[in-house]
């Protein structure tokens, strides 16, 4: 897979996972329809969208060459 169509993925995955995150927020914490689920899966998008994020911006060495 090219680098470009990676990261491309990458960070389109990213800002797809950061708007689950708001919404989920939104819906869940500020509406009041389930206070520790909207917590718990605003803080797993997060996570997921800032690892894409950071996979993103690599060049690929998934891990440290020992």
């Amino acid at each position: 897979m090219p680098r470009w169509l990676r990261r491309a993925i990458c960070f389109a995955g990213s800002v797809f996972l950061m708007f689950c995150a708001v919404y989920m927020f939104f819906i869940m914490v500020i509406e009041g329809y389930g206070l520790p689920i909207g917590i718990v899966g605003t803080i797993v998008f997060s996570a997921m969208a800032i690892h894409l994020f950071r996979a993103g911006l690599t060049d690929g060495q998934w891990r440290v060459e020992r």
